[in-house]
């Protein structure tokens, strides 16, 4: 049951398109917050989106991979543009490479390593430069999900 916690709260998740990112976003619409979507699969993405304005939350969505800094920033710049700030991010994007390690190749260890603890943690800064500029940052968080 709703408790309004976030009203009047904004929220950028990543990796929003399915499974727990998708989940966070269900849970912070219900309390009340706006919600911006990133994920680099757009149907999936577009299916989460018209799931949350089906219960009437407000919601914005962004395709695009995390490791596009342009497009992140201007997924950002485009949400404050709107909303006029973001109080959360929820970093949640990553990705997995499943089977054994034999089955793994060196690029795509790489591209493990180079999303899941490089790029995700360098999204923390775009908000960051936004926050640094508001005097209503004291009261923003980031979060990280891992599994």
């Amino acid at each position: 049951m709703p408790h309004d916690l976030l009203k009047g709260r904004t929220a950028l998740i990543t990796g929003a398109g399915q499974g727990l990112g998708l989940a966070v976003a269900r849970e912070f619409a219900a309390e009340g917050a706006a919600v911006a979507l990133v994920d680099r699969n757009a149907d999936t993405l577009d299916a989460a989106k018209q799931e949350l304005i089906a219960a009437n939350a407000s919601v914005l969505s962004y395709t695009f991979d995390i490791t596009d800094y342009e497009a992140y920033g201007a997924a950002i710049a485009d949400a404050v543009a709107r909303w006029g700030h973001i109080d959360i991010l929820v970093n949640n994007a990553a990705i997995v490479q499943y089977g054994t390690i034999l089955d793994d190749t060196l690029e795509g260890w790489r591209k493990q390593i180079q999303v899941n603890l490089q790029d995700c943690p360098r999204t923390m800064l775009v908000p960051l430069s936004f926050w640094l500029l508001s005097i209503a940052a004291i009261y923003n968080f980031i979060v990280w999900i891992s599994n």
